[in-house]
């Protein structure tokens, strides 16, 4: 079940040994901690919104991953399955932007280096104008 999952991952992300901790750290009632573990109740906003605020990602995909699977409209259900799927590609891309930012890096390094190999090529002096250089031998 998503909501348990989200529930186990910042229980651990804050360091709580026991959902008694877990709740006196986050504010959220022990009961209520247990009806949203054994599926009997949705996360209200607050929760959602403090679960995401431990876990680090935005309120709005917490929402969706949650309520695509507490929707009892299938319409709805499956909206919310889109759009927390466009959000996880997102954080994904997110994620890999520096990987690729510092490859431009290391390309735009070596096309500096090639650059500057190139003009001292050219700037280097003719021996004689009359002999054929081996680039121009062909």
């Amino acid at each position: 079940m998503i909501t348990e999952q989200l529930l186990e991952a910042a229980k651990e992300k804050i360091g709580a040994r026991s959902y008694y901790e877990f709740a006196k750290k986050t504010g959220i009632s022990e009961q209520k901690l247990s009806s949203l573990r054994k599926g009997r109740l949705q996360a209200d906003e607050y929760t959602c919104f403090k679960l995401a605020e431990i876990l680090e990602r935005s309120p709005s995909s917490v929402i969706a991953e949650i309520r695509s699977e507490t929707e009892k409209d299938e319409d709805k259900r499956l909206y919310f399955k889109r759009f927390f799927s466009i959000a996880v590609l997102w954080i994904t891309l997110g994620l890999l932007l520096p990987v690729f930012s510092t490859n431009y890096g290391t390309a735009e390094a070596g096309i500096k280096n090639a650059e500057s190999r190139a003009v001292t090529s050219h700037n280097a002096p003719i021996a004689d104008a009359g002999t054929p250089t081996p680039a121009c031998a062909y």
